[in-house]
């Protein structure tokens, strides 16, 4: 009986995204999905969700990709990259000729084995939304919304008069 051939993939979460926070899975029903579909296809998948670094720059984002990639990846077996919009910038970043990234791995070493790049939603372009996040009270203001979203999760809710008063103080400085 003839194995069914192995595949990789990799799912890089969007700026601010995660693997899973508080129970939330950041591709709920993503990666059963393509098991399911890939095995009724007669392929063997191996589906990794990437920890990425939610506000981290696209390069040291795209270094952990390849992290990931490196050390999950155990034998010859093609590699497909589905990001979710600014996970797909990183995917784009990681497959670019001649890319350096903030990592001890080469990427040559897996660039080969690397067969699709999928990007969904993805800011090719850019967005103005980006230029804002990295000024000095756009950076306070993801910290803040950060903040939020982990209380949030963890108890329910935040009052309103808290969010805008950390609010109102971040964007101070």
């Amino acid at each position: 009986m003839e194995k069914n051939p192995r595949i990789y993939l990799f799912l890089i979460p969007g700026f601010f995204g995660f693997d899973q926070v508080g129970g939330i899975n950041y591709f709920h029903h993503v990666k059963d999905y393509l098991e399911s579909h890939l095995r009724e296809r007669g392929f063997d998948p191996e589906i990794e969700a990437v920890r990425t670094l939610p506000t981290a720059s696209i390069r040291r984002r795209s270094a952990r990709v390849l992290e990931t990639i490196d050390s999950t990846v155990d034998q010859e077996a093609p590699i497909h990259l589905i990001g979710h919009s600014t996970g797909g910038l990183d995917a784009r970043l990681l497959t670019s000729p001649g890319v350096d990234l903030p990592t001890d791995i080469d990427p040559e070493k897996h660039l080969d084995k690397i067969d699709s790049v999928i990007s969904i939603a993805t800011p090719h372009n850019g967005t103005p939304l980006a230029n804002y996040f990295n000024s000095l009270s756009g950076k306070n203001l993801l910290y803040v919304l950060s903040l939020f979203t982990v209380y949030s999760l963890r108890f329910g809710h935040l009052p309103l008069s808290i969010l805008f008063y950390l609010t109102g103080y971040l964007m101070k400085f």
